[in-house]
């Protein structure tokens, strides 16, 4: 038996969620590479040829305001305030998490910047790479992943396990603000997809330590 997470897993327990682990890990690698081998394609097809008219229009600032931190600041109030009924703990885990999953999604983006140092598109939409941790010394101009889709995705993937029946409506907007950087030109396809992924590694632990997620109950073998 081994200890893992505050429980004992049997042998065949720990083979198979090992196995999990890579499998999501080979499913997540092969979904980044394919945006990444699409991203000059996805650039020139999803650029809007007026940005600024794009990003005048209502519907674009809706979106796009879903990767805006307060935004799931009024989101946990209103989840709050509609779930009065509910025990104290529960509202609180629920509006810790959804905070959480926004913030710290975000964070863990605009530091993984710094780290991989990859430009947000040039006119000609191709990468540049200043070099790893170059970031650190000049944060700007910094694309990798985009911290605006993953503080959409964060707080959205925490509204799910929250309110699953809100869970579609959720991740479709938060697909529409990654929609709006591509639109703007502003990020490439691998940047909001990497986003995606950041967000759901860093919500879900957030979400289980806060109690969202109820913790397995422990099995002996």
């Amino acid at each position: 038996m081994t200890p893992m997470g505050g429980r004992w897993l049997s042998p065949r327990e720990s083979r198979l969620r090992t196995r999990r682990v890579l499998v999501t890990i080979a499913i997540a690698l092969f979904v980044f590479i394919a945006a990444s081998v699409l991203d000059h394609w996805a650039y020139f097809f999803f650029k809007s040829g007026d940005t600024a008219r794009a990003e005048g229009r209502d519907w674009y600032r809706l979106l796009r305001v879903m990767g805006y931190l307060p935004t799931w600041l009024i989101v946990a109030l209103s989840a709050w305030l509609l779930s009065r009924r509910e025990a104290i703990a529960a509202r609180v885990s629920m509006v810790l998490s959804i905070l959480a999953g926004a913030t710290l999604s975000g964070a863990a983006a605009e530091l993984l910047k710094l780290v991989i140092a990859r430009e947000r598109p040039g006119p000609d939409g191709r990468y540049v790479f200043r070099g790893l941790f170059a970031g650190f010394s000049d944060g700007g101009n910094l694309g990798l992943p985009s911290s605006h889709a993953a503080v959409a995705f964060g707080g959205a993937i925490a509204l799910a396990l929250a309110r699953p029946v809100l869970g579609p409506l959720a991740i479709l907007l938060a697909v529409g603000c990654a929609w709006t950087r591509l639109l703007s030109g502003d990020h490439f396809l691998s940047d909001v997809t990497g986003a995606a992924m950041l967000a759901y590694a860093v919500t879900l632990p957030a979400c289980r330590v806060l109690g969202l997620i109820p913790p397995k109950m422990p099995r002996f073998a």
